[in-house]
């Protein structure tokens, strides 16, 4: 069986500038266990989720980037869920979701919009106001990817 790999991954100029935005809710626990923003490159999106009423987008994924202070309950992992919603959506264009690979996500602020942009696996494009981080779990995932 043939499985598609995609690798992205960005310059490390480009990473410190548009990797998370500036207006990040629930941000506390992620930069308590990180020390800082984590690197999106090279992640693994799980699900995705569009609330056209409430105007949200759920993006679920996982992560190899490491945090250096796991809480004590997370025990043995390898890998770290996150869940993140973007809100309320402004615009939004999914043109590529592929069930294997991975991707890269910039995120950046621009006016008073936050512009987010996924390459690889899944292309996507939107604009919103606000992040909120709804999950963090370490998890103890199987795979060679």
């Amino acid at each position: 069986m043939h499985s598609r790999m995609l690798r992205i991954s960005s310059s490390a100029t480009i990473r410190r500038l548009f990797m998370w935005p500036a207006r990040v809710e629930n941000s506390t626990f992620l930069l308590g266990i990180y020390g800082h923003y984590p690197n999106l490159d090279n992640i693994e999106v799980t699900a995705i989720h569009i609330d056209a009423g409430a105007r949200t987008l759920t993006l679920s994924f996982l992560s190899r980037n490491l945090p250096y202070k796991p809480p004590s309950n997370w025990e043995e992992f390898n890998k770290v869920l996150f869940q993140l919603q973007f809100f309320p959506i402004e615009s939004i264009d999914l043109s590529r979701f592929d069930y294997l690979g991975f991707s890269t996500l910039r995120m950046w602020d621009l006016g008073s919009f936050i512009n987010v942009e996924s390459k690889g696996a899944m292309d996507l494009c939107l604009q919103c106001v606000f992040v909120r981080i709804n999950k963090l779990v370490g998890l103890l995932a199987g795979g060679s990817n």
